[in-house]
């Protein structure tokens, strides 16, 4: 589960939790990961690495408008001998104004030996500030023409989507 489902970017504090696998009693205890990507199927960003802890915490970057401000979570649990399954989660990430990334990394940078808030921190950072304008690329007209949503050069549609051909950017 993710809580809240709406929120603000760096702002924001989101809880994750993961329950109720089901594991034979001889590949137990199980550990889990959460991760996030901002289109499914892309690029996968750390929020906890694997541990026995069920649930995690973390402020998270903004959804891409092109994909409606969608952030899905990923919560993969393993077993010992590390089959893993997963189940994701949409949380909607609008993007908070006039944020300074430096006095935020000042902030949550305190404590480096937190290696996974650390990453995570870093991570939602560089996501921010790379995230790309895309008002005329909308969802609906990528779809019209087999393209992803616009995440990565600004205002224009993805790459194609399965089963289609054609230039990359174009």
């Amino acid at each position: 589960s993710v809580n809240p489902q709406n929120g603000s970017a760096l702002s924001t504090m989101f809880s994750f939790q993961t329950s109720s696998w089901i594991e034979e009693t001889a590949d137990l205890p199980l550990s889990y990961d959460f991760r996030y990507e901002l289109q499914r199927n892309s690029v996968m960003y750390f929020i906890q690495s694997r541990s026995q802890a069920n649930s995690a915490a973390s402020k998270m970057p903004a959804g891409r408008q092109g994909n409606g401000y969608a952030v899905y979570i990923v919560a993969t649990a393993y077993d010992v001998l590390l089959a893993a399954a997963n189940v994701t989660e949409q949380a909607y990430i609008y993007p908070s104004q006039d944020v300074n990334y430096a006095e935020y990394a000042a902030a949550n940078l305190q404590y480096p030996e937190l290696v996974d808030s650390t990453i995570a921190t870093i991570n939602a950072i560089s996501v921010s500030m790379n995230a790309v304008p895309c008002e005329e690329a909308t969802m609906s007209d990528c779809m019209s023409l087999n393209r992803e949503a616009c995440s990565t050069v600004a205002n224009t549609c993805g790459r194609c989507m399965a089963g289609f051909v054609g230039v990359e950017g174009a």
